[in-house]
């Protein structure tokens, strides 16, 4: 489908899909001048296709906006347009899809209008001095928001190139922190620790600094990605002090900060082997981000909590009743996050679900089930960004051909997945790798 010029024509408060007119009552006449508005005065540096949104205070101050709350304003400009027959002129931001609005720019090339500055101003009743004002706090919340997004999504570059359309602005205190503890994860994930280190010191003196003007749960979120840095380094004592110092930082329990927290504890309980500590964490954070719409969060606890079962099962010793109940567990929430995925597109372009289930199910002795999910994670490796998830998926493989007594392909696939782990930068893995390759003799 091509792109379209949309015009708004102001005079007689009509709305042109290139020629042809868009059907629409006075109060979305108004909602679509208002975003336009926005995007032809404000899109200034981003791409073509990306959307620049525009926040429901803002949208509020249209004459029928302003008798609804903020939340019924939300409900309903969402719900109008999934009822669109044809075309979603207007869209929402993904990470809050009833908070931040905008024109679709996957559909709209440009937007014109047939009237100046100054008469839109006056007939959306715009003081523009106070707007510019206004704007510049809601632009950098939205970019955040979407090079939170675009992190989540692995984009890593477009997150990076996101963060860059602003961070060198005068912004709030609170703002330039959660650009730096968002640009320490997007290091951390492309093996620049140093980097990673770097900025999220910086926005720890940032916070000394200022601390009466940070809010709880920017200061929760450096802890977390503090104490996040310990435990990638197996320092869990400084990362349990660290997860302390962030619950302490949050007011309200529903933060969404607090799944972060919950996580991280669970994983210091597994590696202490408190399963049922672990499980009830992780399980306190899937319920906080169900209610938040943290969908991220949602299929990441999915994963983690099928990695419990899955460790569980490993570390017993008790006998084969125990290891199966673990094993089948895990593969009930392993699918659960395959699903999911697959519904959402959440995680679409990750294959540790698949992996996953081809070693629960190689472990249950299903050996074509392990070789089925494999060759699903073969159909969309091309996608993976993270050179890790590729080790494991090669490590599976070999796993699977030398429990099938392929010795060369085992061999061969183990050595792929040394390759792999060296690249991310696991010196462990990439050692049982070559060591596992080294035992089969061809």
């Amino acid at each position: 489908m091509g792109k379209h010029t949309l015009r708004i024509h102001l005079k007689t408060q009509e709305i042109f899909l290139d020629d042809v007119r868009v059907k629409l009552n006075k109060r979305w006449f108004d909602i679509y001048t208002l975003l336009a508005y926005h995007d032809y005065r404000y899109n200034r540096g981003l791409s073509e296709s990306e959307t620049l949104f525009v926040n429901i205070p803002k949208i509020r101050l249209l004459p029928y906006e302003r008798r609804l709350t903020k939340a019924s304003v939300g409900r309903t400009i969402h719900r109008h347009i999934h009822t669109r027959e044809k075309y979603e002129i207007i869209t929402s931001a993904p990470k809050h899809s009833t908070s931040l609005f905008g024109i679709n720019k996957q559909l709209i090339a440009k937007v014109e209008f047939d009237s100046s500055i100054q008469e839109i101003q006056q007939f959306l009743k715009i003081d523009q001095a106070v707007v510019d004002d206004e704007y510049a706090l809601i632009e950098e919340i939205a970019t955040i928001s979407i090079a939170e997004v675009l992190f989540r999504q692995l984009k890593y570059d477009s997150a990076l190139g996101r963060i860059a359309l602003i961070e060198d602005k005068e912004l709030h205190i609170d703002t330039k922190i959660n650009i730096l503890i968002l640009k320490s994860r997007i290091f951390d994930k492309i093996l620049q620790w140093e980097r990673s280190n770097d900025a999220i010191a910086l926005a720890y003196d940032l916070y000394k600094q200022n601390k009466a003007r940070i809010k709880s749960s920017t200061v929760a979120k450096i802890w977390i990605q503090k104490a996040q840095w310990e435990l990638d380094y197996g320092q869990d004592k400084i990362a349990k002090q660290y997860f302390d110092n962030a619950k302490r930082s949050l007011e309200h329990a529903d933060y969404i900060e607090w799944g972060y927290i919950h996580n991280g504890l669970a994983i210091l309980d597994m590696r202490n082997n408190r399963w049922k500590l672990a499980e009830e964490k992780y399980k306190s954070s899937l319920r906080l981000w169900f209610e938040r719409n943290w969908w991220y969060g949602v299929r990441a606890v999915f994963i983690n909590l099928a990695l419990l079962f899955f460790r569980q099962a490993e570390a017993n010793k008790k006998g084969e009743f125990i290891n199966t109940t673990c094993l089948t567990k895990s593969k009930y929430w392993a699918e659960r996050s395959y699903r999911y995925s697959q519904l959402t597109l959440v995680g679409s372009n990750t294959i540790f679900s698949e992996v996953l289930l081809a070693a629960i199910n190689r472990k249950l002795g299903d050996l074509k089930q392990s070789k089925d999910w494999l060759e699903k994670a073969d159909d969309v490796v091309s996608k993976v960004k993270l050179p890790h998830e590729i080790g494991y998926f090669y490590l599976e493989y070999g796993l699977y051909f030398e429990e099938t007594m392929n010795a060369t392909s085992a061999k061969a696939f183990y050595l792929k997945a040394a390759k792999a782990f060296r690249v991310s930068k696991k010196p462990n893995k990439e050692l049982e790798c070559k060591n596992l390759a080294a035992k089969i003799k061809v």
